[in-house]
């Protein structure tokens, strides 16, 4: 899978190395697209997003739209779209880094391409429980990288 990433905002450093790992570890061959477009924004953006959208004139942290069996913009077959300030915000509120909590947007959306929902009580836990693991495994990987270092080529 091609994943194209653009960071149409200032506010946040974005790893893009990390995103791609993030991805790939939620999508876990589930989501069978060619490219996959992940946007990073600030708030007003991804409100007019979400307006534009989904009709709801409020700020969110992440919106996924998924394109297979329609006409994609620009051969897209999906695209998750993030606000970056809301992460910032979310951190520093719940005292995690902004890189872990951007991270589990990344995932977030992804999960939704792959056929998680969060409408419900039983679907939110179970999509909680895959965001857990997901992000536990993209942690147990970065830290095992850090203490092997380098990788010889």
């Amino acid at each position: 899978m091609k994943i194209s990433i653009t960071n149409a905002q200032d506010l946040v450093p974005i790893n893009r190395q990390h995103v791609r790992r993030a991805v790939q570890a939620a999508a876990g061959g589930r989501f069978d697209a060619q490219t996959l477009d992940i946007v990073f924004v600030d708030d007003a953006t991804i409100r007019d997003v979400n307006h534009r959208f989904l009709k709801r004139d409020r700020v969110t942290d992440v919106i996924a739209f998924d394109y297979r069996g329609e006409v994609p913009p620009a051969g897209a077959a999906g695209e998750i779209v993030i606000s970056a300030e809301r992460a910032a915000v979310e951190a520093r509120r719940r005292q995690v880094p902004v890189e872990r909590e951007l991270l589990l947007y990344v995932v977030h959306g992804v999960l939704h391409l792959v056929g998680y929902d969060d409408l419900d009580a039983d679907d939110r836990r179970a999509m909680r429980r895959e965001e857990r693991r997901v992000l536990k495994t993209l942690t147990t990987t970065t830290q095992r990288a850090r203490r092997e270092g380098p990788a010889e080529r």
